[in-house]
């Protein structure tokens, strides 16, 4: 609540397991899945490689924040055997990302009406949420 310049915390609630890394971790699967199919490769023992991969899942979320689909370019991800390197280029939309995380949203909405019934208040009575963890 906000009165005078000053905000009393109401309520807080959350899942101490549940952070942004979740999300990254289902784009990552997504693109293992993707590599296995198009390429026949498993690169879950690469270490290298699943490093790329986090990296390029994290910055397709971000980039799904503020558009319709994310363009996921990794070239020479490995050398497969007597064969050229693969390098993958992928395109993830909002609409995929939101179907393969729903679980996750689904996962938040407990720790709301938590935080919600705590602070006696309903969710119209809400102008904006502060979200704050990893």
């Amino acid at each position: 609540e906000l009165a005078e310049g000053t905000f009393e915390v109401l309520s807080t609630s959350g899942d101490n397991r549940l952070g942004g890394d979740d999300w990254d971790n289902e784009i990552v699967k997504w693109l293992i899945d993707l590599i296995k199919k198009d390429y026949k490769t498993d690169v879950t023992n690469n270490k290298m490689a699943m490093a790329r991969l986090k990296a390029a899942a994290e910055k397709a979320k971000i980039d799904l924040s503020s558009s319709q689909q994310a363009t996921i370019m990794l070239p020479f991800l490995v050398m497969q055997q007597g064969s050229e390197p693969i390098s993958v280029e992928a395109t993830l939309r909002r609409s995929q990302f939101e179907e393969m995380t729903s679980h996750l949203v689904e996962r938040c909405r407990k720790p709301i009406e938590t935080a919600l019934a705590d602070a006696k208040i309903k969710i119209s009575d809400l102008d904006d949420v502060i979200l704050v963890g990893g």
